[in-house]
């Protein structure tokens, strides 16, 4: 009962001697860090500028989401780096500013440092807000629309996804490239998605002999759409799934929506079978020469449109009002197919990265084990 009666007073001697403390940290805050904010951010914001610019300078075309993100984040990691050091700075710099000035328990070395590092934390988690991830990758697509060839000529918006009755080349860019679906529900996009891999891979992947080409592709797409969608030999599954979707008979899939799963699928397949080299034992498969890359894609457009001359009717070769061209494909599977070389390198550098990271993890460990370090 006696230790329950001294309580407040000692909450009481307790918030005293920490108001002293806290009083004291803050001044030195406004000595040290205050006066230099405005050098600060300004020096963040120009190598925020620099990161941006040079990230955005290594991009043929970077339409592909992961690799605009990989792009950020190592402009916010570098951003935190900077944060970090002078972090250290402003600490040291309070710590010798205040120490004088606390109450004498608080002189401590380890004390006086663990309130300064305190503060200048709480100051940092503010300033990181201004320069958060999900905002540098916002940036980032905004200036590569704006300076990339590829994505002007390509009309990619950055906003919200596009619609494909407004915006047809932007809706088809961003299904090509992975940033946008097909406008469809989920199940029905993947339904759609097996379907045109079940026809196309065959002809794809050279498991079709050229004298029964035209044998397997007789008849329209969007018949075999209806034929496979009203099929009752598949699993339950998939019959609770047609249910589900209020049209167990009716095929719930526009010419104009399977024609863009159709021409995804021949793009990003036959860029990521044909655009890089053989695989080599300790280096992958390599991208293809710049005079290679250029003859593929262009082969690609010739052969896509005439593919879709044969397995659409006439007044289904087009996405809303946008005909699809040979040239159309063409820079579309260029744009793609450099967005993929750039995704690649993005992996072998953080692979490289982390290889680096391991090997010097690894050297600590012996230092530690050896006893040269604590």
């Amino acid at each position: 009962a006696g230790r329950e009666s001294k309580r407040p007073e000692l909450a009481a001697r307790a918030e005293k001697a920490a108001a002293a403390a806290v009083s004291c940290v803050l001044e030195a805050k406004r000595e040290v860090i205050d006066p230099n904010m405005k050098a600060l951010k300004a020096h963040l914001q120009r190598l925020r500028e620099e990161e941006v610019g040079t990230a955005v300078g290594s991009m043929a075309s970077g339409a592909l989401r992961s690799v605009t993100r990989a792009k950020a984040l190592a402009i916010h990691r570098c951003l935190m780096a900077a944060l970090d050091d002078v972090e250290q700075q402003f600490v040291g710099g309070m710590e010798q500013f205040s120490r004088s000035g606390l109450p004498e328990h608080f002189r401590k070395q380890a004390v006086t440092r663990e309130l300064c590092a305190t503060a200048v934390h709480a100051h940092r988690l503010e300033m990181e807000a201004e320069y958060a991830l999900l905002d540098i990758e916002q940036v980032l697509r905004e200036r590569m629309v704006r300076e990339l060839p590829d994505l002007k000529t390509l009309d990619l918006d950055s906003g919200k996804p596009p619609s494909m009755e407004q915006a047809p080349l932007s809706f088809l860019t961003a299904v090509v490239m992975g940033s946008a679906g097909l406008g469809v529900p989920a199940p029905i996009a993947d339904w759609l998605g097996v379907q045109v891999g079940r026809y196309l891979d065959p002809f794809i992947d050279g498991d079709v002999e050229p004298q029964l080409y035209e044998k397997r592709s007789a008849g329209l797409f969007m018949t075999r759409l209806e034929r496979a969608w009203k099929d009752p030999a598949v699993s339950t599954q998939e019959l609770e799934m047609r249910a589900k979707c209020g049209a167990s008979n009716k095929l719930p899939v526009s010419p104009a929506v399977a024609l863009t799963a159709y021409v995804r699928h021949c793009i990003t397949k036959m860029n990521t079978c044909m655009g890089f080299s053989a695989h080599i034992p300790g280096m992958g498969r390599q991208p293809l020469g710049a005079g290679e890359q250029e003859r593929h894609v262009k082969q690609l457009g010739a052969a896509l449109v005439a593919a879709i001359g044969r397995d659409f009717a006439a007044p289904h070769r087009s996405i809303a009002s946008l005909p699809i061209t040979a040239n159309l494909v063409t820079e579309l599977a260029q744009a793609h197919l450099r967005a993929c070389v750039l995704y690649q390198n993005e992996l072998s550098n953080a692979l490289a990265r982390a290889n680096m990271e391991g090997e010097e993890a690894r050297r600590q460990e012996r230092m530690r084990i050896w006893g040269y370090s604590s």
